[in-house]
């Protein structure tokens, strides 16, 4: 009885699969695919491939499965198995031939279409032409101006074959919108919707071009209606999420890229990839560094999501990390790829790692590349002046401060004058410290600097150049000793030297040498002072 128990039981699996199989179509499996619902397209190709009649097709939309997931080595193995299965069937001979795009080697794709095409027309099949477009607009959306070229050319000869089909008129949209043609684009995208109201990635493409053409309220538009037709439809989530992006809702684009989007989609590398970089963009830095770090143990990531774990990494203070990263990010992106920031980021990241010399060379790059960014002009500065490059650091300052348009910050003017005060350049030191205050007048070490720059201008102190600012620091530093004790320290001893040198008061003098003495009781230098300033030698005016 358990014998025969067991053996019903497998049939009716069987049966089962085979209701699953039946009730199941092609079509399903390409819809699943169009709303990235990976996972259920393979099990509904996978129960079709066990029938001989539809093998070789769902061989086909297997393997632009794992294409579209970037899987090519996987894609390779169905479209292979699709033309064993039947080597009339045209698709999986595009398949193979998108591979060779992939791989710039259009001379071997060219003899694949063409027998795609070929097997094709036998059976008035215009997807032959539509998927060997779409083969060419993978090379053009690398920037490959002639593929797009060829790419339209072949959406035409489907045309002739399916002229009332709106997935048609979507494809030849998508190829004129990569080659920035949006009228042509936007027409193709209205004839597709005029034949068929609900074909929904029509709808999703047109809101791309408004978005594009930064008209928020026209691109919204299609992606309420396409929302509104199927609330399901996740493509139309991941564009509403780039539309509140680029709107600058970043709160919005990062709650219904998760909570919508991700949540109607199957995880993949793409999608993913997506979500780090809208985290990385709304400024979720850790978020975003998380998520980063978890693609990167699954999926096999473009050099681009280096570049945002460094820079989520220099955000959050991670140096180290963040070194790290922008490292193999350089090594693995040609430099005709980079981009200013990454010169301005690797500039920072090393600057925080205490790096600053070689910090400066990517500064400068940075700057060669868009002179535009006078923001880099301080950050240059300073760089120069921890480094010790002071005539540089003065270089960098006075080309920022030519910038008129330009609002200057204290902290510029401050590592200005450090730089002149280390250089010998007293006179320049002295305005840049002017500025400081003048900015910030409540700023103790800017009277500070200023009294030391101007005493270096005041040769055997006969002058009393620095005495109106060193009486600034008294008087400001006495708030709170403890924390000012050094610039007062500084205050003090130019006080009580300057008040017996010149001003010959040795009561004065005393007291500023015993207000040392509060601050520090066993300091040797006021106690010598103060030792010969009460010796029956000195004399009070």
């Amino acid at each position: 009885m358990k014998m025969i128990k067991r053996a019903l039981n497998i049939v009716a699996a069987l049966f089962l699969m085979a209701g699953f199989a039946y009730s199941q179509s092609i079509n399903d499996a390409r819809k699943a695919i169009e709303i990235e619902q990976y996972e259920k397209a393979k099990a509904i190709l996978s129960m079709l491939a066990q029938n001989p009649a539809t093998a070789a097709e769902s061989h086909y939309y297997m393997g632009d499965v794992y294409l579209k997931t970037v899987e090519p080595d996987s894609a390779k193995v169905f479209f292979d198995k699709g033309v064993a299965a039947n080597p009339q069937f045209a698709l999986n001979y595009v398949g193979q031939g998108k591979l060779d795009i992939l791989n710039k080697n259009f001379d071997s794709a060219k003899p694949l279409f063409d027998k795609a095409i070929a097997l094709g027309q036998k059976e008035k099949d215009y997807r032959p032409y539509l998927e060997t477009a779409r083969a060419y607009v993978l090379a053009g959306e690398g920037g490959d101006a002639a593929a797009l070229e060829t790419a339209i050319g072949y959406i035409e000869q489907a045309k002739k074959i399916a002229s009332k089909n709106a997935e048609v008129y979507t494809a030849l949209g998508d190829a004129y919108l990569l080659k920035k043609d949006a009228n042509n684009a936007i027409a193709n995208y209205n004839k597709a919707l005029d034949l068929d109201k609900n074909y929904l990635r029509a709808y999703v493409q047109q809101s791309l071009i408004y978005r594009g053409a930064q008209s928020y309220e026209s691109s919204l538009a299609p992606l309420e209606k396409a929302i509104s037709i199927d609330p399901n439809y996740g493509p139309a989530y991941r564009e509403l999420a780039m539309l509140y992006y680029s709107s600058g809702q970043y709160a919005k684009a990062v709650d219904v890229y998760k909570n919508k989007y991700l949540a109607l989609t199957d995880a993949s590398c793409n999608s993913n990839t997506r979500y780090a970089s809208i985290l990385y963009l709304a400024k979720q830095y850790q978020a975003a560094y998380d998520e980063i770090n978890l693609l990167m143990k699954t999926c096999q990531v473009k050099p681009v999501m280096y570049r945002l774990l460094a820079y989520s990494a220099y955000e959050i203070k991670k140096p180290k990390e963040a070194l790290s990263a922008m490292n193999t990010f350089f090594t693995k992106q040609a430099e005709s790829n980079l981009i200013n920031t990454d010169y301005e980021y690797m500039a920072k990241i090393l600057s925080d790692n205490k790096m600053d010399s070689l910090a400066i060379s990517y500064l400068q790059k940075a700057i060669d590349k868009d002179p535009s960014r006078t923001d880099l002009y301080p950050m240059l500065g300073k760089m120069s002046y921890l480094s010790k490059q002071y005539p540089a650091a003065i270089k960098a300052y006075e080309g920022y401060f030519a910038k008129t348009e330009v609002k200057k910050q204290p902290v510029d003017y401050l590592y200005y004058g450090l730089a002149a005060l280390y250089s010998d350049k007293y006179q320049k030191a002295d305005s840049a410290f002017a500025k400081v205050i003048e900015l910030s007048p409540t700023y103790i070490q800017g009277y500070s600097y200023r009294a030391l720059a101007n005493y270096k201008m005041d040769e055997g102190n006969k002058l009393g150049l620095a005495k109106p600012y060193y009486e600034k620091v008294i008087e400001l530093g006495e708030v709170d000793k403890q924390k000012n004790m050094k610039v007062l320290l500084d205050a003090y001893r130019y006080m009580g030297d300057y008040s017996y040198s010149v001003l010959k008061d040795v009561a004065a003098s005393k007291a500023y040498f015993n207000k040392v003495l509060e601050l520090v009781p066993n300091d040797p230098q006021a106690l010598d002072v103060l030792k010969a300033l009460n010796s029956p030698g000195a004399k009070n005016k």
